[in-house]
């Protein structure tokens, strides 16, 4: 299965995560094609009321954040508590889309001595053949500066490169999206931070050009979920809102994702170790569709 750099694009989502971890850790994600099975992009807050399962099934909140409720800009952040405990990033993922046993993609990553992603490795078909690769840069600060998606054997060629920028928080400043990794980049997302619990982001495509999009990210909270609403910057119309479902140690359990007019269209369970962290997420994606698949989280690489 051969895949375009527009499809590419989507997948990189998934490598989204590893550069999210260093700047939107008390948020989820929504940026590029949101991969409601992504763990690693998922940051539980740590003082989370306990559910009534930790390993996969999800309390139903009693007073749960209200969906309808416009978020009001003037709120006080909600406290989140201190940083949730560290958790070991996966080593590899493999997913069963179907449901039917039959590994269809899978991803494996490498890292270096003080634990960073260097590279990931993309198996399209999940039958072992490793057709591109995505190389991680980082900067003197340890920050990630940059990925680049390029075939195997074919470094020169670039099908994607990713430019990131921080602030001296160590918060993502810029995002510059370059297909075909000429130095030309297409697209770029700012990041405004205007208070605790929200954040916003603006992207403009063409580079230099008028703001095309322009997203709020609120968050309000009511144990044990967490909700955080999407929303169109122009308009002040919700676009997307998730929530998330937490155990006792603060692991995600269960994520639902609510779009127009509030219709629950993606829900993923997640099935956490005792130290929380991920090993299976079952997406069913859109709900009631013929999209449902499996996410299996390894972490062998660790252990080595």
């Amino acid at each position: 299965m051969s895949r375009s750099p527009v499809a590419i694009a989507r997948v990189v989502a998934a490598l989204l995560a590893v550069a999210l971890a260093g700047c939107l850790t008390r948020f989820p994600g929504f940026d590029g094609e949101p991969d409601a099975a992504a763990p690693d992009a998922v940051p539980p807050p740590a003082d989370a009321a306990a559910a009534d399962a930790a390993h996969g099934d999800a309390a139903t909140p009693d007073a749960a954040p209200d969906p309808d409720a416009a978020p009001d800009p003037d709120a006080a952040p909600p406290d989140m508590g201190p940083p949730p405990p560290p958790r070991r990033p996966w080593c590899s993922e493999s997913i069963d889309v179907g449901i039917d046993g039959r590994v269809d993609t899978r991803y494996v990553r490498h890292f270096d001595p003080s634990g960073r992603v260097v590279r990931q490795d993309f198996d399209e078909n999940g039958d072992g053949v490793v057709e591109r690769l995505a190389t991680f840069t980082y900067g003197p600060d340890g920050r990630l500066d940059n990925l680049a998606i390029t075939p195997v054997g074919q470094p020169a060629v670039v099908h994607l490169r990713v430019s990131y920028t921080w602030d001296d928080l160590g918060r993502q400043r810029t995002v510059d999206w370059d297909n075909g990794g000429d130095g030309l980049p297409e697209s770029r997302w700012h990041f405004d931070y205007p208070a605790e619990g929200r954040y916003v982001r603006t992207v403009d495509s063409p580079v230099g050009g008028l703001a095309e999009q322009r997203w709020r990210f609120d968050l309000q909270r009511g144990p044990p979920a967490v909700w955080v609403a999407r929303i169109d910057h122009f308009d002040e119309q919700i676009v997307e809102r998730q929530l998330q479902y937490f155990d006792g140690i603060g692991a995600l359990t269960a994520l639902e994702i609510f779009r127009p007019q509030q219709t629950l269209a993606a829900r993923t369970r997640y099935e956490n170790d005792a130290g929380g962290n991920v090993l299976r997420a079952i997406v069913d994606d859109p709900i009631g569709g013929a999209n449902e698949r499996v996410h299996v989280y390894d972490y062998g690489c660790w252990a080595r």
